[in-house]
This record gives structure tokens, C-alpha cells and sequence, in this order.
């Protein structure tokens, strides 16, 4: 794997990346919401939106937060620090949902810390998983075949999921995802 440099930065980063993790949010709850965001110059393939949320999830000043509590959930993966902050899931304590993007090896630490915790589980068929990977171009086959190893890890016993197939056009996906959150 080659390492890359991510530059820019937020001018406040509580409040810049607050605004970015609130849009991806957004744009993930609401399919076909469009949401501007700035604040970093990654390097090629990397998009402006994917550099932005790099900054707000995976930053250099993780293992400080870490170390104050300030994450309600946290895991590495890849070499990188990935974490939710309390902050962000502040509306269940007012009875309302909160959606995010998280990973299969912080389950169970999510369904100890909120048994409540349903899982939207995207799914999609090993070969056409593989195919989609290869297409993008972004991982070597070692990485794809160890990320495919992966793909079938079984949930965390006794954890409430709903299976959403992702397995044709991308317009079928988003409607299944839309569905699943209007429960």
C-alpha cells in the first residue's frame, strides 16, 4: 500500500468537521441531497468530500480524544483511527434516530454501549463485490482478496440488523437504503 499525504486542514476543526460529519449524514439519509464541504487538498484518486471526511473521522489528534472520552464508539482499521463522537449521537437522548457509517469490528462495542442499536447490514454478492472493487481501481488484488476474506464476518450474536441487498443499480441500492430508514 503507498501512503499519501493529505493536506488542507480546518481553519476550526470542532466546528468545520461537526459541519461535515452533520453533511455526510445528510447526504446519506437523504439520497440525491447534494451537500457542498471544504477544507482539504488530498492527493489523486481522493475527492475534496472523501479528503473532508478523512479529516473529520481519521485525523492525527484521534488518540487525544480517545484518551478524554470524547468518542462514544471507536476502532482502527488499516492502520487508521475511525471514531463517532458523543457529540454526534446527542439526539437519542431526546428520543430521535441517529444514522452512521461505521464498521463490523465496532459492533459489539456499539451493542454494548446502545442495546437499542440496529444495523442497516449491506450486503452484496462476493463476485459482484469483487468486480465493483477491481473497477475502481483503488486497492491491489492483495487488498481486494483480503478485504473480500472479510466481507462475510458474522455479525455480533444477539444484534438487530436489517439485511439491504446492494446487488444492482445503484438507484435500486438507494431505495433500499431510503425503505430500511423509514423502517
Amino acid at each position: 500500500m503507498t501512503l499519501l499525504a493529505l493536506q488542507g486542514g480546518f481553519a476550526d476543526a470542532p466546528i468545520a468537521s461537526a459541519h461535515a460529519f452533520r453533511a455526510a449524514l445528510t447526504a446519506l439519509s437523504q439520497p440525491g441531497q447534494i451537500l457542498s464541504v471544504t477544507g482539504a487538498a488530498p492527493p489523486a484518486p481522493v475527492s475534496v468530500a472523501a479528503g473532508v471526511l478523512l479529516l473529520t473521522l481519521v485525523d492525527g489528534t484521534t488518540p487525544v480524544h480517545l484518551a478524554r472520552g470524547d468518542f462514544a464508539l471507536h476502532w482502527q482499521a488499516h492502520g487508521l483511527y475511525y471514531g463517532v463522537p458523543l457529540a454526534e449521537l446527542a439526539p437519542l437522548h431526546h428520543g430521535r434516530s441517529v444514522v452512521l457509517n461505521g464498521s463490523r469490528g465496532a459492533l459489539a462495542q456499539g451493542l454494548a454501549a446502545y442495546p437499542d442499536l440496529i444495523v442497516l447490514h449491506i450486503t452484496v454478492p462476493l463476485p459482484l463485490l469483487a468486480q465493483r472493487l477491481a473497477a475502481r481501481g483503488r486497492e491491489s488484488l492483495a487488498e481486494i482478496t483480503d478485504r473480500l476474506s472479510r466481507a462475510d464476518t458474522a455479525l455480533p450474536e444477539g444484534l438487530r440488523a436489517v439485511e439491504i441487498a446492494n446487488d444492482t443499480s445503484p438507484e435500486a441500492g438507494i431505495a433500499r437504503l431510503s425503505q430500511a430508514l423509514r423502517g
